[in-house]
């Protein structure tokens, strides 16, 4: 008798363990995508136009390097956030760490940098959710379109990502089956003589919108909230969600600049429509506004929610400026979606890395129980590269 319960308390407790490392793997899965979403915005879509003019091997060359400083930069940031008691937005952290001159850099690189990425937003998100009404029809303004996206956003300011909490991972699962559908396709048609091209005077032109297009920052806070306590299946998603947007990413614009060549447009898919026609219009436009869609409901929230907490300002008073300063700008006419990603990417997204590797550093030595190690000379080493890319814009 003795023998059976023990047998069975073994059979339990193996079963339970096993049933808590699968609910472990699912939020991993989740929290991967939720920053994969967040990753794959904007930038995927302009990045194929600078990669051609600079050439395709110099644009692999920032892609693949650039996405080893992004996942490392998202990874001790997450170290931050774990170590860190309480919950904050990056420029909370920058304020407990940096000081009071870093908190006000932070501070205006950081609003600017979210209002000029949703403003980028609604410029494509009007063009994609207008391309896929009209594939289906019916006739849609690009700014009725951009005016549907805004009222997403405001939704998302007001009642949290939670609105959409139900479908997030089924839509961040459907933009990327559009994009690898559209990467196939463009596929078909690529020639090997668009892969081979240099030219050095445009060399480091992709740089800033590389780290735009890899940017994650927002998301890292909600992926230990979904993961949880364990900070080894926190890092795990953070490298896992950062490497399938980086590869995505490549496959993309590989695809895309491969196939089209000198015919690449600033938006890409422009040129994919007018290469192959067919069903690639609403493909393209679906696989669009699906990546567009979910950064920028994260980063409407992300913006009202820093706010809130950072700031101390009511709800009502956040989620006006976090939603309807972009659409102001908007209807002013800003509409030069290249440079602004170029220049958020570069300077603001460089500053932002900087700080990051800092924070990193000070709460090394506060709490070095509680942080992963990495070597030092790689965090300045991190440091240095985001430096010179800030220097080489701003001098050029």
């Amino acid at each position: 008798m003795s023998l059976w319960i023990r047998s069975n308390r073994s059979k339990s407790w193996y079963h339970g363990v096993d049933m808590a490392l699968t609910i472990e793997r699912r939020r991993m899965i989740k929290a991967s995508f939720v920053l994969f979403g967040t990753i794959v915005g904007a930038g995927i879509f302009g990045l194929p136009y600078m990669v051609q003019r600079a050439g395709y091997l110099p644009g692999l060359f920032w892609m693949v390097i650039l996405a080893g400083a992004v996942m490392l930069t998202h990874l001790l940031y997450g170290e931050v956030v774990m170590a860190t008691p309480g919950e904050h937005r990056l420029v909370g952290y920058v304020k407990l760490y940096l000081g009071p001159w870093a908190h006000r850099a932070e501070t205006v690189a950081s609003v600017i940098g979210l209002f000029g990425s949703n403003l980028a937003y609604l410029i494509l998100g009007g063009l994609f959710i207008s391309s896929i009404f009209q594939a289906l029809g019916v006739p849609l303004a690009e700014a009725q379109g951009s005016a549907m996206l805004f009222l997403f956003g405001l939704a998302a300011a007001w009642f949290g990502t939670k609105f959409l909490s139900g479908v997030d991972f089924w839509l961040t699962l459907v933009e990327f089956g559009s994009f690898v559908l559209l990467a196939g396709i463009a596929l078909t048609g690529l020639k090997p003589e668009h892969l081979a091209t240099v030219h050095l005077d445009e060399a480091f032109l992709p740089y800033g919108i590389v780290l735009f297009a890899y940017g994650g920052l927002t998301a890292i806070s909600e992926v230990k909230a979904i993961v949880g306590g364990s900070p080894g299946a926190v890092r795990k998603s953070i490298v896992a969600g950062t490497l399938m947007a980086a590869a995505l990413t490549i496959l993309f614009t590989t695809s895309v600049v491969g196939a089209l060549g000198p015919d690449t447009t600033q938006e890409a898919v422009g040129g994919l429509n007018a290469r192959f026609g067919g069903s690639l219009p609403l493909i393209g436009a679906i696989a669009g506004f699906f990546s567009i869609l979910t950064s920028y409901i994260v980063f409407s929230e992300y913006l009202k929610s820093q706010f809130q907490k950072d700031f101390g300002w009511p709800k009502i008073v956040a989620v006006v400026t976090a939603t309807f300063v972009p659409l102001l700008l908007f209807l002013m006419g800003v509409r030069s979606f290249g440079q602004v990603i170029e220049l958020i990417g570069a300077l603001l997204i460089g500053l932002e890395g900087i700080f990051v590797a800092w924070m990193y550093l000070k709460v090394r030595d506060r709490y070095p129980e509680r942080v992963m190690r990495v070597p030092y000379w790689l965090v300045h080493v991190l440091m240095g590269v985001y430096a010179a890319g800030m220097a080489y814009t701003i001098l050029t």
